[in-house]
């Protein structure tokens, strides 16, 4: 019997790079977060936001969470996530990342062992923190990163249980599922994909 597992979308971000709030870039026929939603709505039962607190929570028809720690970053949304959680098990995700596949998040998730603290993909040389699966069990080691100003994801894995999910074992999922959108270059890219998708 699969975990009972909830899934947190990071929303947080300043989109500095960008120039404007990147969950509602147009894409699709809605916006970049309704595209990430209606993904994740195929493999979970509970979704919700994890937002700062200029982020518009009472436009979205979404369950949306303010960040217990202001400006820490993914950090900090991580740790909110799991701080509010109901399961014992949240996969976090950026709000970004537009071509998830839930072929591989039901993987992931089948494959999760109890011993681990964080199971997250490894693809084109680094760690992918914000498509991963955290335990409740992290969630003080990460809070107290955070009161040291340990801020960086990558380095808290390291220090964490962490179950990778080699570039092999991924490959058969695709190759656009990590793609995440930060400047106009990134985003123009994402609408030639979907073009392509669609064609």
């Amino acid at each position: 019997m699969r975990k009972k597992v909830e899934a947190a979308i990071l929303v947080g971000g300043k989109s500095k790079r960008i120039g404007t709030n990147k969950s509602f870039l147009h894409f699709k026929n809605s916006c970049m977060l309704d595209a990430v939603h209606s993904r994740l709505c195929c493999v979970f039962d509970e979704i919700f936001l994890v937002a700062n607190a200029s982020f518009p929570c009472n436009n979205i028809n979404i369950r949306c969470i303010s960040d217990v720690f202001p400006e820490k970053g993914p950090l900090g949304g991580i740790y909110t996530a799991l701080e509010h959680a109901n399961s014992d098990y949240v996969f976090v995700f950026a709000c970004d990342m537009p071509f998830l596949s839930t072929q591989l998040i039901t993987w992931m998730i089948d494959r999760v062992e109890g011993s681990y603290d964080v199971v997250a993909p490894f693809f084109r040389g680094r760690a992918e923190p914000l498509h991963a699966l955290y335990s409740k069990s992290a969630a003080e080691k990460i809070r107290n990163a955070i009161n040291k100003s340990e801020l960086s994801v990558h380095a808290l894995l390291e220090k964490l249980s962490t179950q990778y999910i080699s570039e092999e074992e991924i490959a058969p999922f695709g190759d656009n599922m990590f793609f995440n959108i930060n400047t106009p270059g990134d985003y123009e890219k994402a609408l030639a994909i979907l073009e392509n998708v669609k064609n």
